[in-house]
């Protein structure tokens, strides 16, 4: 459903929506790195006593906006 987010009021829109959906899910940052024009951030998420993490990748572009980003959960 994400997939199909293009830029920051769209972004969020989709957040919003899926706090309200899912009132009691909770994601923790775990670690995150930057190099240049890309940065990685480790998360958990946990609901319903059940945990799975995950790691989102980024490109910037020069200004610092976010230009693109894949996602990955378990």
């Amino acid at each position: 459903p994400g997939d199909d987010v293009v830029g920051a009021d769209q972004f969020a829109e989709y957040l919003d929506a899926y706090r309200r959906r899912h009132p009691d899910v909770v994601f923790t940052e775990v670690a995150r790195a930057t190099d240049g024009l890309h940065g990685r951030l480790l998360w958990d998420v946990r609901a319903d006593g059940n945990a799975a993490g995950g790691v989102d990748v980024f490109d910037f572009t020069d200004d610092g906006l976010i230009r693109e980003v894949w996602s990955v959960g378990g």
